[in-house]
């Protein structure tokens, strides 16, 4: 007996619940005996405020059922959902002897579906071809009214439909069975929301690579032009980050990385008072991120790591332009727990991503302490395709190459504490053109979220230039 909540009036009514039997706490259906032969199964009711007299109320309460289940009477609904399994397959009998112990649902009282919806579901492949006991009652059942239905296929991330189904009675009204002698499988497939975690999780190992791509194209030279020109010779330089940023995607995903740029850079005098500073590195980017879709729980560890060559431009007066490009391997580690159906899944991704930059800034010196460098920075992030299998599913995934255009613009200032740190900070706005994660499960197009966007951007760190390693410099931020 479901609680009933207080409403208006002279009466306390619960309207609008589901009740599921046949099923755990998650949602997925159970395929086993339930014995509730003493009960009677309200979907909803109304209790008078002065007495203690319940009456069945229909509207909007749906009963569900699955397995083999047995009850004393169905009161208060104007729904009935029945998952059919191979425990309720009764080849091609249609008799109560055959149907009785096989049915979804048994009633010791009369059921009446004249007036109430009859919806079937299953999660079992390959039911065409024979019949499936759904509902008996020695009492007598009542056919609804409408006798021709689909039997949709729910999994986790898809469901299905099945053709041609007819609702049937036997000869002495006591049991109805589901005829599916000449029923097919069609392709009318649609997407469950759980499904978009998969989607997300695809979008996060690309923000993961651009952000990547950014940071060491930004800070990353900006080390390598600080550390090198700190010496003649070849210097090394290292710059560490990290940042949380967050994608709407009808959802929402959660991107947390670190992000590390590691190499050696030197510094070439050229004609005319200018400098260039060329450099190698190596890129290495971690983190993880979280799709947030209703009750799925759902996370990929994101790893990245390449190599790169970068060189800055610097003219006499504090102008700058640099270029650098960087390739390497991108690995994305999910795991999937959904409560609905009672899945648990991974798969390990892993692809090619390779990177471009080009950008300019002047550095305007305020003081002796303070400078001021507006910039603007275009960055092409690329990562490759992938097909991986998901643990307990025969259907593969694909995740589509990604490609992004990003132009960012905005200003740092640093500001010198000693002759061997300075502060850091900046502020800009990145601009992020297509980059849609698109990827296919069982050759069925899933939602294809997007990098393409406006965002803003606050950087703060520090730099480190220790005196006790001549031309090494660290950025932190």
């Amino acid at each position: 007996m479901p609680e009933v909540p207080r409403s208006e009036g002279a009466s306390l009514t619960a309207t609008g619940n589901s009740v599921w039997l046949g099923y755990d706490e998650g949602g997925a259906a159970q395929y086993d005996a339930l014995d509730l032969s003493a009960i009677t199964v309200y979907g909803g009711a109304t209790k008078h405020t002065t007495s203690d007299t319940f009456y069945a109320a229909d509207t909007g309460n749906t009963i569900h059922a699955s397995g083999i289940v047995s009850v004393k009477a169905l009161r208060g609904y104007s729904g009935l959902t029945l998952n059919i399994s191979q425990l309720n397959a009764m080849g091609t009998a249609t008799d109560p002897a055959t149907g009785a112990s096989k049915a979804v649902l048994s009633s010791a009282g009369a059921v009446d579906l004249s007036s109430r919806s009859l919806t079937l579901t299953a999660e079992d492949e390959g039911l065409a071809g024979q019949n499936y006991a759904l509902l008996y009652s020695a009492s007598g059942v009542t056919l609804p009214g409408d006798t021709t239905t689909e039997v949709m296929r729910t999994g986790t991330f898809t469901s299905t439909i099945y053709a041609n189904a007819s609702v049937r009675q036997s000869d002495d009204g006591t049991l109805l069975y589901a005829d599916l002698t000449s029923a097919s499988l069609i392709s009318a497939t649609t997407l469950n929301p759980e499904a978009e975690t998969l989607s997300a999780a695809a979008l996060a190992g690309a923000a993961m690579a651009g952000t990547l791509n950014s940071f060491s194209s930004a800070d990353g030279l900006d080390a390598a032009a600080e550390s090198a020109g700190a010496t003649a010779g070849v210097a090394a330089f290292g710059a560490l980050g990290g940042g949380r940023l967050r994608y709407e995607v009808g959802s929402h995903v959660s991107v947390t990385s670190l992000s590390a740029t590691v190499g050696a850079a030197r510094m070439l005098q050229v004609n005319g008072g200018g400098s260039l500073t060329v450099a190698a590195f190596l890129d290495l980017g971690t983190g993880t991120s979280k799709p947030h879709v209703g009750n799925a729980s759902a996370s990929a560890d994101n790893t990245l790591y390449g190599a790169g060559l970068g060189a800055r431009y610097s003219f006499q007066g504090g102008a700058f332009l640099d270029a650098s490009a960087r390739v390497g391997r991108a690995r994305a580690e999910f795991k999937g727990s959904y409560l609905r159906t009672g899945l648990e899944t991974r798969y390990d991704s892993r692809a090619t991503y390779y990177g471009l930059s080009l950008g300019g800034g002047y550095r305007l010196g305020v003081n002796d302490a303070l400078a001021l460098t507006p910039y603007a920075r275009y960055t092409l992030t690329h990562l490759g395709s992938d097909t991986v299998s998901l643990r307990g599913l025969t259907s593969r995934l694909h995740l589509d190459p990604v490609t992004a255009h990003t132009l960012r613009a905005g200003v740092d200032a640093r500001w010198r504490l000693s002759g061997t740190a300075a502060l850091t900070a900046g502020l800009a706005v990145e601009r992020t053109w297509r980059g849609r994660a698109e990827s296919q499960l069982g050759g069925i197009d899933l939602k294809a979220p997007s990098l393409a966007g406006t965002s803003g951007i606050i950087d703060v760190g520090v730099t480190l230039t220790p005196e006790s390693v001549k031309g090494l410099s660290l950025s932190l931020g």
